[in-house]
């Protein structure tokens, strides 16, 4: 089961397990090397209007990243943001 609470995250760049910008890669921005791979999803335009800032997905499509870097045994929290 997953528990969802508020809390205080320090997400200075000192903090950050990986960053993905999926726009167009699955590269780690965080500097750790933590790339992952994309399987599907095509580039699209963001909330911002960047023709190549976002990825969208279709049935199936799936960015996968090595979940070992994730589940360590310690907390942590993802953020991300999408349209349904």
């Amino acid at each position: 089961s997953i528990n969802v609470s508020p809390v205080s995250i320090d997400y200075s760049p000192s903090n950050l397990i990986a960053k993905y910008s999926l726009d167009g890669n699955a590269n780690d921005l965080s500097g750790n090397n933590h790339n992952g791979n994309i399987f599907g999803p095509i580039v699209s335009q963001d909330r911002f209007g960047n023709p190549s800032g976002a990825l969208s997905f279709q049935n199936s499509d799936f960015v996968d990243l090595d979940d070992g870097i994730f589940f360590t045994g310690n907390s942590f929290a993802i953020s991300l943001r999408f349209k349904l």
